[in-house]
């Protein structure tokens, strides 16, 4: 099996900070345990749903009530956006 490593894009990272900053003690943690959500991706990036309606090759996992936007390269699951369910999504991308 191959093991990709995992790659948070700076738009990824912004969707991060916006969670922190809402609430910055709880965000702490939860930021954390979905960061942790997204290892696995490194062993088997296809448990996620295929949502190729939002570019080729795009995939998603659900965190609690936010969606981890992906896709999937030779050595890299590389994240892409992390949002709200329910934000529209049609806007993202």
């Amino acid at each position: 099996m191959k093991v990709r490593r995992l790659d948070i894009t700076q738009d990824a990272e912004n969707d991060l900070d916006g969670i922190f900053s809402f609430k910055p003690v709880a965000a702490l943690h939860f930021v954390q345990r979905l960061r942790r959500r997204c290892l696995p991706l490194t062993k088997n990036p296809f448990v996620g749903e295929d949502c190729s309606e939002f570019g080729p090759g795009m995939r998603r996992l659900s965190y609690q009530s936010y969606l981890i936007f992906f896709r999937i390269d030779d050595d890299a699951v590389i994240v892409l956006r992390v949002v709200h369910g329910a934000r529209d999504l049609t806007e993202l991308f």
